[in-house]
């Protein structure tokens, strides 16, 4: 893990939804309005998104992981909530391969 880079920042959200009471929404939008609070842009896949995108159809599911490919892919960092386990995130995968930072969020929050 790393500290997030200085400057203006862009943060991807990533963490544990499966098996989750509401596929742990609240710790996703707790994390993104701390980091907002301290001037980051943040991604967070339970916000907004095109609603035409939501439902469990296979072309459906191929959009919504093109749009949260592209978000990950331009952020700074991809920050990891609390229960994450990195190695087993698809997200976390993603970044390592395009050499997006991963940070825990506490670490994006002490930054």
């Amino acid at each position: 893990m790393q500290h997030p880079p200085p400057g203006r920042r862009v943060y991807y959200l990533a963490g544990p939804m499966t098996g989750y009471a509401d596929q742990n929404r609240d710790a996703f939008l707790d994390a993104a309005e701390r980091l907002r609070a301290l001037g980051a842009e943040v991604y967070s896949p339970h916000e907004g998104g095109d609603p035409a995108l939501r439902g469990r159809s296979l072309g459906r599911l191929l959009a919504r992981v093109s749009v949260d490919l592209d978000a990950l892919l331009a952020s700074d960092a991809v920050i990891c909530l609390p229960g994450s386990l990195e190695a087993l995130i698809p997200e976390v995968i993603l970044a390592e391969a395009y050499g997006v930072p991963v940070v825990h969020v506490e670490d994006a929050l002490s930054a």
